[in-house]
C-alpha cells in the first residue's frame, strides 16, 4: 500500500509471481515466498538480525509492532523449485498519528493566558 504507514494501523504486504513462457509446465507448483523485515533503510545481514523473518506469499504486521519514527527495511524472495530466484525490496518510513482529542462535559469559558481571563 502506499504511504503513510501508521504505527497503529495493521500492514499488509502481497506478494505474486509470473512463471517466464519458457519455462517448463509446471515450474510454477514449488514456488516458495520468503519476507524479511529489518529495522533501518538497510537489509539485516541475516536473518537472525531481522525484525520479522515469515513465510507465505502475504506479510501481516498487526497494528502496534512497529516503531514510530523509525525505517524498516522490506524484502521479499520468490524462490522456485530449481533454486532460481528473484527479489523485491521496499524501505518503508512509520509514523505516528496526529494527536486527536475530544473533550466530555466541562463549561464554554476560556482558559488561558489572555489579560481578561
Amino acid at each position: 500500500p502506499p504511504p503513510p504507514y501508521r504505527r497503529q494501523y495493521d500492514l499488509t504486504a502481497f506478494a505474486s509471481a509470473s512463471m517466464s513462457k519458457c519455462a517448463p509446465p509446471g515450474a510454477d507448483s514449488g514456488l516458495s515466498f520468503r519476507w524479511v523485515l529489518s529495522r533501518g533503510k538497510h537489509p539485516a545481514q541475516s536473518e537472525a538480525g531481522a525484525a520479522l523473518v515469515h513465510s507465505g506469499s502475504e506479510l501481516y504486521i498487526p497494528g502496534g509492532t512497529l516503531e514510530a519514527g523509525s525505517h524498516y527495511h522490506l524484502l521479499a524472495m520468490v524462490v522456485d523449485g530449481s533454486g532460481a530466484f528473484t527479489r523485491a525490496e521496499r524501505t518503508i518510513l512509520i509514523t505516528a498519528s496526529p494527536l486527536h482529542a475530544e473533550l466530555r462535559g466541562g463549561d464554554r469559558r476560556g482558559w488561558g493566558s489572555s489579560p481578561d481571563a
